[in-house]
């Protein structure tokens, strides 16, 4: 999608995610570099972001260290992205091709006080992006519209790209329908296709109700101007005579026919399985990938909790099967909460990560390349998943005596708890240094010892008191450890 925007506002982008990225600063040289510009014009932006989204973006620019974000807010910079999509004539023209289709270029030139040349220059950049998604500008006797291979992708990326927009402040989506009937309609749906247990809970995830919203008028307003998707879907339980009248008002064309294609494809996202070998066979292998990276983390579930990973799982599966390419992805914030993660708690990021190469192996189907989507869910189906690390053990010397080594023990673990590391710390009671075979064991050898030569890949001395900035350093090490 960000194909679509001109030179500038890409670039801009593309310093934000850079400097995201990166929790120190980024020289003005390596920034040009990475965005093919002169440090002039990376200055020039830097400095206009900085201008413009004082509140948002807490930017500090030295000539000595370069730029970093202090304390980035993703929340803040996803409005900084969103804004400016917006200023794009290009992408709100595709925004007015999907709601206001079949409309000639004077309609478009009034609606986006854009001149007609303008809007010509912008359609073969337009239309080299859609053909990445098998989608294309038509025009029929001076009206415009999009056409798609696919007409469910089609309805699936515009409903993506209007939640990126907007979000969930419905009065920005300025539409004159009754969305409280397109919400019920759709937790309609919703009710047939997700199993009781987990309706209450599912039920809550507002983007994802206002997603569905989305998908349903869009696929409204093409089915009014004559594309179909074709269904013998039995949508008589999910919609009644009321609601159905209600949307008429509306969509006069719209039949009950052309209304069972878009129930279909909803509750496809949620119950998608063909087959009832196909249900056993992917039910079972990431029932396997549950128990293993749960045993990794030695976090025992309960069966309750089993059967919420495995929800979370099989709708990701449902949805990546029925899309055939990524939506918009105009700034993918649960990208950024996975990282966040990595950075966080990389022991719990690598075992997902591992076991998902697995599951993806065993099914030949590739989850790994959906490894944030998962984290994410699972972690809001868990939150205390969030809290997991593995167990680490320490050795402690010490020369100034027992009752101190018993200190710096309860001192190291104390500490350690207030983490999402847990630290176990060994005395070594002897007066001798300890051998090679009996260091192995540790993740870490800790003395207050300056001189002692530990054959150990991790020794780090401490101070008789272990300072806080001693057991920061102990738990950086043990971190990348």
């Amino acid at each position: 999608m960000r194909k679509i925007l001109d030179t500038a506002h890409q670039r801009r982008i593309r310093l934000l995610e850079i400097l995201l990225s990166k929790n120190e600063y980024v020289t003005m040289s390596a920034l040009a570099k990475e965005v093919e510009a002169s440090e002039r014009t990376v200055a020039e932006d830097l400095t206009q972001l900085k201008l413009k989204y004082s509140e948002e973006l807490h930017m500090e620019i030295s000539r000595k260290n370069g730029v970093r974000l202090i304390h980035p807010n993703i929340a803040s910079v996803s409005l900084i992205f969103r804004d400016t999509f917006q200023e794009s004539v290009a992408l709100m023209w595709l925004k007015e091709l999907l709601l206001h289709p079949n409309q000639s270029m004077e309609y478009y030139e009034e609606k986006l006080f854009a001149s007609k040349s303008t809007l010509l220059r912008m359609l073969p950049r337009i239309n080299h992006f859609l053909d990445d998604y098998d989608m294309r500008f038509e025009v029929k006797g001076g009206l415009y519209r999009i056409f798609a291979k696919n007409e469910g992708f089609l309805r699936d990326f515009y409903a993506s790209f209007l939640l990126e927009l907007y979000g969930l402040n419905l009065k920005e989506y300025d539409l004159s329908i009754d969305l409280s009937v397109l919400s019920k309609i759709t937790l309609a749906n919703l009710k047939n296709a997700v199993p009781k247990e987990h309706l209450a809970w599912i039920a809550q995830d507002d983007l994802s109700l206002v997603y569905r919203m989305m998908f349903y008028l869009v696929s409204l307003i093409r089915e009014e101007h004559g594309f179909s998707m074709k269904s013998e879907y039995p949508l008589e339980l999910e919609l009644d005579s009321e609601d159905f009248a209600a949307l008429k008002q509306h969509f006069p064309r719209v039949t009950r026919e052309n209304l069972r294609g878009i129930h279909e494809y909803l509750y496809l996202q949620q119950n998608g399985f063909h087959s009832e070998q196909e249900k056993q066979q992917v039910t079972t292998e990431v029932l396997r990938f549950i128990d293993r990276f749960t045993q990794r983390l030695n976090y025992p579930t309960s069966s309750e909790q089993k059967d919420r990973f495995l929800f979370v799982v099989l709708s990701i599966y449902f949805k990546v099967k029925q899309r055939t390419k990524d939506t918009s992805l105009l700034f993918d914030r649960v990208y950024y909460f996975s990282e966040s993660l990595s950075r966080e708690n990389p022991f719990l990021y690598t075992v997902v990560k591992e076991e998902l190469s697995t599951l993806s192996q065993n099914l030949e189907f590739d989850f790994a390349e959906n490894l944030h989507n998962i984290l994410f869910w699972l972690l809001l189906a868990e939150p205390s998943l969030a809290g997991v690390s593995r167990r680490k053990t320490a050795l402690l010397l010490s020369d100034f005596g027992t009752p101190h080594s018993i200190f710096l023990k309860n001192r190291l673990e104390h500490f350690f708890k207030s983490t999402n590391m847990d630290l176990s710390v060994d005395l070594h009671k002897d007066f001798s240094l300890p051998d090679e075979s009996a260091l192995k064991k540790y993740d870490i050898i800790l003395s207050t010892l300056p001189d002692s030569a530990l054959p150990h890949p991790c020794v780090q001395v401490i101070g008789d008191l272990c300072s806080m900035e001693d057991c920061y350093d102990i738990y950086e090490k043990l971190k990348d450890n």
